[in-house]
Formats: structure tokens, sequence, C-alpha cells
């Protein structure tokens, strides 16, 4: 029982970094779709100090405006 809590911990900890690295390249971290993974992952130790290291670590460009035909129809007329 001590190892499967162990094995757990140590993979909710991988999974809940790898979710908020990808969500963060995603930009989607101030989205509702990060909110319970922020609301589960908030307790681990480092968490948060994390959250705030990734713009260091991955820097990020806004991503390009849409181009959507409603965009190109508008411009257009």
């Amino acid at each position: 029982r001590k190892l499967n809590a162990e094995l757990y911990a140590a993979f909710r900890d991988e999974l809940c970094f790898r979710y908020a690295k990808a969500m963060y390249i995603a930009n989607e971290l101030g989205t509702p779709k990060a909110t319970n993974m922020k609301s589960q992952c908030n307790a681990l130790k480092g968490f948060k100090a994390a959250l705030e290291a990734f713009p260091i670590m991955w820097p990020t460009t806004n991503p390009p405006p849409s181009s959507s035909s409603f965009t190109k129809r508008r411009i257009e007329s």
C-alpha cells in the first residue's frame, strides 16, 4: 500500500506539471479549462513557483490574429 501511495503521488505530481506546461504553451492557463487543474495541483510543493517561472523557461509570443473567413470578409468590405 505504501508503494502504491508513493507511486500515485509521483504520478500526480508529474501529471500536474505536464498539464500545466501544455496549457501554458497553448495559452490556456487563464481559461476555465485550467481551473480544475490549478485547484488540484496548487497544493503541490513548488507548483505555484513553477507557474510563475514558466514565462522565463518557455517564452512565448502572442498567438497570431485569427484568419477566419469572417475577419477577411470584414476587412475586404
